[in-house]
This record gives C-alpha cells, sequence and structure tokens, in this order.
C-alpha cells in the first residue's frame, strides 16, 4: 500500500480511534506542550491497572516530540512530513492504549507523576485531532488495486446494515480472530529483509500464516460487498491482506536465502573436510580465545605444533576461504563453526603466549599453594612446618628449585618466540618469604615436650641426626613416654611396639636457632622377642629457641 493509501487509510480511522478514548482532563487547555513528566514515583501505591497503563505510556510516549508549531496551528508545508509522522505516531499510540486507558482508576489519575503523563497522553490527543483535519498532513488519495492475492477492500467505511451483519461476514470475523487474533505483526520478517540468522523464525512464523491462511481467504471473499466497508470487516480484511503479502514476502526472502544457503553448505563442509588434521588442536584452542587461564603445554614439541596448527588454519581463512559463514544446521558447536576456527587463528599469537603462560603459573602455583597453606596453619600446628619434597627443598635452597623451573619452561618460551618474564617466581619468593617471616614470630613461644625417658631410642636419633647436612650439635634427645604402646593383630599377638621421641639440635640454615623434631621408635616383635630398629622416622620440623 503507497504512502498516499496509507494516509487516506489513517484519516478515516483515526476519529474512531480517538472516539474510543475517555481522558480524565477534556476541559484542560494547554496553551504549550506540557512540560516533560518528571521520575516516576512509588508504583506500588497505584493499581496494576494503572501499571499497565504505564509500560503502554512507556513504550511509546517518551520518545514522542510534541512540537506547539506543529500541534497548535497549521503545519508548515516544510514541516508536512514531521507532522505525518507524528500523527501516525500518535494514533498508533492512542490505539494500542484504549483499553488500558478506560482501565485507569480516576483516583490513580490525581497521583501527581501519574497526572503528568496523561495530561501529555491528552495533549497528544488534541494533537492529532488537530493534525487530522489538515489536507496538507493526511492527504488524498484513491487507495491502488490490491496485490495479487489479497482480498478486495473498499477505500471508504460504511455503517452496518440495519439486521446486522449476514452470517457470512460473522463467520470471517470469528475465523480471522481465531486464526490471528493473537498473532503478533513481525515488520522485520514481514519487510522480506531479514538476515540469515532470522531465517528460522521466519520459518515459524509462516508457517503459523500458511495453517489459516487460505481458508479465512476464502472465508473473506464470501463477504458481501455492501458489508467490507464496516469498521470491524474492514479492519480485519485490511490485516488479512497485510498477512497475505507478509507470506508472500517471507517466501520469496526464501528462496533468495536457499540459494545462499547452498553455496554456504558447499563451502563449509569443503573447509571441515581440509581441517580434519587441525580438528584436534583446535578443539582445544579455540576456548583459549576467551583468556581460558586453564589450558597449557608441557613441551616445546607442542608449543610448536599449535602454532602451525593456528597458522595453516589462518592461511585457510584468509585466502581460500575468506569470508566463509557458518552452516548452523551442522555447525551447532564452537568445534565445527568455522567462523570460531577463524576467529581463533587470528588470535593466534595471543593464544600461544597465554597457554605457555598458563604453563608457567601451573608450574609454580602448586608449591606456591603448599607453601602457603603450611604458613597459613604453622600456628595450629604448634610450628612445625609440614612440607616435603620440592616444597622443603624451596626453604633451603630456593635458586635449586628454580633452576628445576627453568629446565621446564624456558624451552616454552623460546618455542613461542618469548622472552622469561622478570617476575616468573615472584609468587614463589613471596610464599617462602612469608613462611620464614612467620617462623621467626612464633619461634620464640615454642617450648619441647617433657621428658619421659632416653635409652636406645634417643641414641639412634642423635646417631642419626649425624648424616643431616643442615643439622648441627643435637642438644636434646629423649623420648616423651616411658613405656610402649604395644600394637596388637585382631588373635591378640602382638606385632610391634613403639615410643614417641624428641629431639632438638642446632641449625646450620638459619643461625642462632634450633631446630626441634618428633620421631616414633619402633621394634617390631618376631615371635619370640622385639627387634630393636636400625633407624627412626623423623616427622615435621619446627624453629624455636634453643635450649626452650
Amino acid at each position: 500500500m503507497s504512502r498516499l493509501a496509507r494516509a487516506s487509510v489513517l484519516r478515516r480511522q483515526l476519529p474512531a480511534a480517538l472516539a474510543a478514548l475517555t481522558l480524565l482532563a477534556t476541559t484542560v487547555a494547554f496553551a504549550a506542550p506540557p512540560p516533560t513528566p518528571g521520575p516516576v514515583g512509588q508504583t506500588y501505591k497505584v493499581g496494576s491497572l494503572t501499571r499497565t497503563w504505564l509500560g503502554y505510556y512507556k513504550r511509546y510516549f517518551p520518545q514522542m516530540k510534541l512540537d506547539a508549531e506543529i500541534c497548535e496551528g497549521p503545519v508548515p508545508a516544510a514541516r508536512a512530513a514531521e507532522a505525518k509522522q507524528l500523527l501516525n505516531d500518535i494514533s498508533r499510540a492512542l490505539r494500542s492504549m484504549r483499553t488500558a486507558n478506560r482501565r485507569v482508576p480516576a483516583n490513580d489519575k490525581r497521583v501527581a507523576w501519574v497526572a503528568q503523563r496523561w495530561n501529555r497522553m491528552v495533549y497528544a490527543q488534541r494533537c492529532a485531532q488537530s493534525l487530522a483535519k489538515q489536507p496538507a498532513v493526511t492527504g488524498a488519495a484513491a487507495a491502488p488495486a490490491a496485490p495479487r492475492g489479497t482480498v478486495a477492500t473498499p477505500s471508504g467505511t460504511t455503517a452496518p446494515p440495519a439486521g446486522g451483519l449476514s452470517r457470512q461476514s460473522k463467520n470471517f470475523i470469528k475465523n480471522f480472530d481465531a486464526n490471528f487474533g493473537r498473532l503478533k505483526d513481525d515488520p522485520e520478517i514481514c519487510g522480506g529483509q531479514y538476515p540469515m540468522a532470522k531465517k528460522r523464525a521466519a520459518t515459524d512464523y509462516r508457517m503459523s500464516l500458511t495453517a489459516s491462511l487460505g481458508f479465512t481467504k476464502r472465508a473473506a471473499r464470501s463477504v458481501p460487498a455492501n458489508e467490507r466497508g464496516v469498521p470491524a470487516v474492514k479492519q480485519r480484511l485490511e490485516r488479512l491482506n497485510r498477512l497475505i503479502a507478509c507470506d508472500q514476502a517471507i517466501a520469496k526472502r526464501d528462496k533468495v536465502l536457499k540459494k545462499g544457503m547452498a553455496e554456504i553448505k558447499a563451502r563449509y563442509w569443503a573447509f571441515m573436510k581440509e581441517t580434519t588434521p587441525y580438528s584436534r588442536d583446535m578443539r582445544t584452542l579455540i576456548p583459549m580465545t576467551g583468556g581460558d587461564t586453564v589450558r597449557f603445554v608441557t613441551t616445546a614439541a607442542e608449543v610448536t605444533q599449535k602454532s602451525n596448527t593456528l597458522k595453516a588454519v589462518h592461511a585457510l581463512c584468509t585466502g581460500k576461504y575468506k569470508g566463509i559463514q557458518n552452516d548452523p544446521r551442522y555447525g551447532h558447536s564452537d568445534e565445527r563453526n568455522p567462523e570460531k576456527w577463524c576467529a581463533a587463528a587470528a588470535k593466534r599469537t595471543f593464544i600461544i603466549e597465554s597457554l605457555v603462560r598458563n604453563a608457567a603459573t601451573s608450574q609454580t602455583k602448586t608449591i606456591v599453594r603448599i607453601i602457603t597453606k603450611a604458613t597459613d596453619e604453622l600456628e595450629q600446628v604448634e610450628g612445625y612446618i609440614r612440607i616435603s619434597g620440592v616444597g622443603e627443598q624451596a626453604l633451603y635452597d630456593l635458586p635449586a628449585v628454580k633452576k628445576i623451573y627453568d629446565g621446564r619452561l624456558v624451552p616454552l618460551f623460546q618455542a613461542a618466540g618469548m622472552t622469561k618474564p622478570a617476575d616468573l617466581y615472584a609468587s614463589l619468593d613471596a610464599a617462602v618469604a612469608a613462611l620464614w617471616a612467620k617462623v621467626v614470630k612464633l619461634g620464640p613461644t615454642w617450648k619441647s615436650p617433657k621428658k619421659d625417658g632416653g635409652g636406645p631410642a634417643a641414641g639412634i636419633a642423635r646417631k642419626q641426626l649425624r648424616k643431616v647436612k643442615t643439622a648441627g650439635k643435637v642438644l636434646k634427645s629423649y623420648t616423651t613416654r616411658g613405656s610402649f604402646k604395644i600394637i596388637k593383630n585382631a588373635f591378640g599377638i602382638p606385632l610391634r611396639r613403639t615410643k614417641p621421641g624428641y629431639v632438638q639440635y642446632k641449625s646450620k640454615v638459619k643461625r642462632g636457632w634450633c631446630v626441634s623434631r618428633g620421631f616414633t621408635y619402633t621394634e617390631t616383635f618376631d615371635g619370640r622377642r622385639y627387634v630393636k630398629p636400625a633407624g627412626v622416622p623423623f616427622g615435621y620440623h619446627r624453629y624455636m629457641k634453643c635450649g626452650k
């Protein structure tokens, strides 16, 4: 339908839309557009119907510009197009809000922030009434011939027959409302220019049309000609024609997209076939585009392999398959989506560097976590440093531990074309320093356990400490329980007996400090007697002041 025809229809429909609106301030005269309403007040103090009306208002009126030059007098020729658009916006808003307007309670209209918006709507109604009377705005032209496949609709309106509508007209109205009464218009889809991403939605929309469109068209054609101008019939006939045109536009656009989809499908499968050797690597590389901090590499060969994979994919994405699109019917996941592949290949430098950085972080993160945990619980375990292995080595020979990690990480940095960060071991240095600081702080507070015997256990422990490089002169070595604890099996036969012990010796690592350690002296039962052990296992160690 042409612009002039739409203006003609608008001029005929507007009086009915405006007459259906009952307003509060019908006696109020505005010399100029009301000021912009203030902020919305406490909505819980008004009824739910008023809140519904407020939702409609927010949809239409805040962006509507009410100009006194257009609304208060003859519209200048230079602003005729602007006035036509304003008239169209107001009439559409009033038609949508006529039911909500009738339901707003009178006491809610007295609320200040509601009244401000209500008065602005009243002014908009009067502006529309003024514009509808000006030929320069509404125009006048005969409606063009109905497009092929649509139903003929008269240009004017007629009053209903004295005896009421015929059975055919009533059946058409009933049929139309049942099939399309709840169907919402979609301008983007019905305009026939929607993108590929909306093809599925357009197909679903057309299915809801075609399911009943043919039957409704037959019912419309049976409506008597003298009743087609009746507003109730005419409005439905016009919307039916719009739906028919929408169906035709979708069908036309679908043909265009299908042709494009065939090309997309062919390129999609050609790309996926050619990139099959890289699929395993890309499955782990695509998530890295978002800055994944979990995945990492372990060898320089792995860095080189993944770097070559990304380079090969990037060459395809910028060359033979430049501008490739995903086929949503098959590329339903990132690892099967060519667009995701090309996006990852474009960020290949960032991805490789992230993998190497993650590897460096993961190497030191475990030992830092162990040392930090030992620091946090140092006071709870009475100063004993509960660390062993590489973690304990880091406390006494940190450069050696860093050298071990350099042997693993430096080749990774070199393979990625990176230099080793200067702060690579900053977190490890901080963790070790924090532990030693807490050891020094708590050391003076610890005391040796009570002595309850000596015997061979103390001698074995003292002798065994001579082989420990960090141990100096032994100051104390004794057991902390005089009697043995006997461990038996289920038949009451002894298996072994144990005694806990304690040693204190001077530290060669931290001068002026002593180290205390617990040990367990165990004698096994061989069926006739208990056999003395060759050595004793030591537990965790702690630092304390000597002699305490």
